[in-house]
């Protein structure tokens, strides 16, 4: 694909899959994942399946939301 820097997360959020543009998509995303991870234990929203996937909560409430997610979803696919 032409058009745009390749090796840059742009190129890869317009469809390239290059090994630099992947690249650079995977050192974004891992930056985001810790970005969120760092966030104050008040501020992570409690009792969602957010709170456990993306802000790595792993408190009871938030275990709870997700394993209820995945049992929904696990039942939707039958």
């Amino acid at each position: 694909m032409t058009g745009f820097p390749h090796g840059e997360n742009r190129g890869y959020l317009r469809g390239c899959s290059c090994t630099g543009c992947r690249a650079a998509n995977a050192a974004y995303k891992r930056a985001q994942r810790a970005k969120l991870k760092r966030v104050p234990a008040k501020q992570v929203p409690h009792g969602t399946r957010n709170g456990y996937d993306a802000y790595g909560c792993r408190c009871g409430t938030c275990t709870e939301a997700s394993a209820a997610y995945k049992r929904e979803y696990r039942a939707r696919q039958q």
